[in-house]
């Protein structure tokens, strides 16, 4: 497995793959208001973020910004089920949600470490490509599990073969090291110059209401409607 690759980008960051964003402390987001920093690419399908340029603000053309989402109703009952969704902005081809599989714990984290799932199988399979590689790639998502998690948890845990401070094996962990993994991948790319880095954007629930709203879309779906929507 390649190591993190650091790296200068573009505008001058030094970047690491898997850090935390926070538009307001970087010097090129701080000051365009929240409603203005992100731009539907209709072409690609993808958000991208503003940035302040020399002559005013412009498109960051090397980003992609999504969301994900989950929910989970009736927890800890019978009747417990739970959804995710991702989305890329609106009317984009790749807004999807679903059902979480009914053979899957029935849980809010696992909901949405399916909709993270989910989400970089699309980067993965659909998005990047010869004419696309972001630098930046920014998942917004206002989940405390995800938040906590990633990346620190996670390499910890890798390190400690997956156990916590008890002994004890972790609950998705190895769902979580893959998923870790690719990001690494993502960030290495084809050599230090290239790849993507994966950043996550942690805002509050009613800044993320696209993809949460896409989860309980799925939620309120007849139970014999396990397909993706999209």
């Amino acid at each position: 497995m390649p190591p993190y690759a650091g790296h200068r980008r573009r505008g001058g960051d030094f970047r690491i793959p898997g850090r935390h964003f926070h538009p307001a402390h970087e010097s090129l987001h701080r000051r365009i208001p929240n409603d203005q920093l992100l731009v539907y690419d209709a072409t690609r399908g993808v958000q991208q973020i503003q940035q302040q340029g020399p002559h005013g603000d412009e498109v960051d053309t090397d980003s992609l910004v999504l969301s994900i989402g989950g929910t989970c109703r009736n927890p800890g009952t019978r009747g417990v089920r739970a959804a995710w969704g991702v989305y890329f902005g609106p009317e984009s081809p790749y807004n999807a949600s679903a059902l979480l599989d009914a053979a899957l714990s029935q849980m809010l984290a696992r909901a949405e470490i399916e909709a993270l799932r989910q989400a970089l199988g699309t980067i993965e399979a659909k998005i990047i490509s010869s004419d696309f590689q972001p630098r930046r790639c920014i998942i917004k998502t206002n989940s405390s599990y995800i938040q906590r998690v990633f990346p620190s948890l996670v390499r910890r845990l890798r390190v400690d073969g997956g156990r916590n401070v008890f002994g004890e094996k972790v609950v998705f962990y190895e769902l979580l090291r893959d998923i870790e993994e690719r990001f690494e991948d993502l960030g290495y790319g084809d050599g230090i110059e290239g790849g993507t880095d994966v950043m996550f954007w942690c805002v509050a629930q009613e800044e993320n209401r696209e993809a949460d709203g896409l989860a309980v879309d799925a939620l309120a779906q007849p139970r014999n409607g396990h397909e993706e929507r999209r």
